[in-house]
């Protein structure tokens, strides 16, 4: 069992997620199979974007966490 929040380094290395929100897991199994429960279509779908989807957050997190990708690089 591995915990993080750096959807990245989970998408990497599991081979199976579990996605919790507010204390509820809300969706688990693979990258394919959270990508069809959460309706995302696309090669640039991550499970960033798979999260957000899930636990139902604001588009404007996209845009908060896009700017921060940006200014990392």
């Amino acid at each position: 069992m591995f915990s993080t929040h750096i959807m990245e380094v989970a998408e990497d290395i599991c081979d199976r997620i579990g996605i919790i929100n507010d204390g509820k897991l809300v969706a688990e199994g693979n990258f394919e199979e959270l990508r069809q429960k959460a309706n995302a279509i696309g090669d640039n779908v991550d499970l960033e974007d798979i999260f957000l989807k899930l636990t139902e957050q604001d588009e404007s997190i996209n845009e908060i966490i896009e700017k921060l990708r940006t200014t990392m690089k």
